[in-house]
């Protein structure tokens, strides 16, 4: 694998964990919040633990596209 390859499987795993520990708080005030440090059941949507987020599956769905079709080199509006 190239150094390319390994960086953004980092940056998706690092996204994946950070959405999956947060999805346990979100909607709540930040006195409310503790330090999170490992997956459990429930939160605000009362998802299981490690189940991909909204947000994991879109950045997923974004990374396939980008590898299957490449970077984009401008918008057309």
């Amino acid at each position: 694998m190239t150094n390319t390859t390994n960086r953004s499987q980092g940056c998706l795993l690092g996204m994946h964990l950070a959405a999956w520990l947060s999805s346990r708080v979100l909607s709540r005030f930040c006195s409310a919040i503790r330090m999170v440090r490992e997956l459990a059941d429930g939160g605000t949507w009362n998802t299981i633990a490690g189940q991909p987020t909204d947000d994991s599956e879109l950045a997923l769905l974004l990374a396939r596209m980008l590898a299957e079709r490449g970077p984009m080199t401008r918008m057309r509006l």
